[in-house]
């Protein structure tokens, strides 16, 4: 398949909501080190210095223009067409002293120029929510849910606006599927104790799930999957720009009604922030992970 395409994107509205001498959260340096391996959390590339607003409401709008010489994805019987590929952005921050919530949410429209009947829509959607409970406790509660019926063929508005779900041991993030209609959600709840200044525990647990629908070729099926795990995680900060941790996760997963596997793994991590746009992170497990499989 030849794909040839023109995409565009603009940002209509990206302004905090208050005044502008609002206190502001800094993108790459916190008070709170830099994040250890296995924290769940990938953060997205910025600017140096720049920084992110306590209140914030983002809307943005993306289009690609495409041609598509080989629509039903079959060397036998070639159609070729024009698809307009439209995405728009919703964003929002709110963070107070006990409670933090942001969302983003990215619906898109795929259209067809002759072949009306492969319209189609996509979907993706991230939450990041955090509750203090007290000066020591704290909850957060993390969602992903992206539906895609076009593969990777997919405008993006903008550069992220949420730290990335991940985990150490998930469902492969590495496998595209350009003619499969795919449903993906992953949710994870922490609950994480700050002993002191320096010590922390956290203990999790996150739920993945891949489901593919229509396949528009044939060939072998693909099989839904699902994943489970729950965890623990200590943390020590060294110094305020260095960190130690340990983790421990168990997962379950499920490859339809084929097989499954238990993989169990303990991981011991270094972090240095250099500087406030650098940070190096090593990890490493010293034994084998064990698993087992039917």
């Amino acid at each position: 398949m030849n794909r040839q395409s023109l995409a565009t994107a603009l940002l209509l509205v990206a302004a905090p909501l208050g005044s502008q001498g609002q206190s502001q959260v800094s993108a790459t340096a916190t008070n709170e080190g830099p994040p250890l391996y296995g924290s769940a959390a990938e953060l997205p590339l910025q600017y140096e210095h720049q920084a992110i607003a306590r209140k914030t409401f983002l809307i943005s709008f993306g289009q690609e223009t495409a041609f598509d010489n080989n629509v039903l994805s079959n060397n036998a019987k070639r159609r070729s067409d024009q698809t307009f590929n439209f995405v728009a952005g919703i964003a929002v921050r709110q963070q107070r002293r006990r409670f933090s919530f942001a969302f983003d949410c990215q619906p898109g429209l795929l259209l067809y120029a002759k072949n009306r009947g492969f319209n189609a829509v996509n979907h993706n959607f991230e939450s990041d929510d955090q509750y203090q409970v007290s000066s020591h406790v704290a909850l957060r509660l993390r969602d992903s849910l992206h539906y895609s019926t076009t593969g990777i063929f997919e405008p993006a508005t903008g550069q992220p606006f949420l730290p990335a779900l991940v985990s150490p041991s998930s469902l492969n993030q590495n496998v595209l599927t350009p003619v499969a209609h795919q449903f993906e959600t992953e949710n994870r709840v922490d609950a994480i104790y700050q002993k002191s200044v320096r010590t922390s525990y956290t203990i999790f647990a996150g739920e993945r799930m891949r489901h593919f629908g229509q396949i528009a070729v044939t060939g072998p099926n693909l099989l839904n999957t699902k994943g489970s795990n729950v965890g623990a995680e200590y943390g020590y900060r060294l110094a305020r720009h260095s960190s130690l941790g340990a983790l421990y996760i168990w997962d379950r997963f499920g490859f339809g009604n084929v097989s499954h596997g238990v993989v169990q793994s303990a991981f011991f991590s270094y972090s240095q922030q250099l500087s406030p746009t650098l940070t190096v992170s090593a990890f490493g497990d010293p034994n084998t992970p064990d698993s087992t499989t039917a």
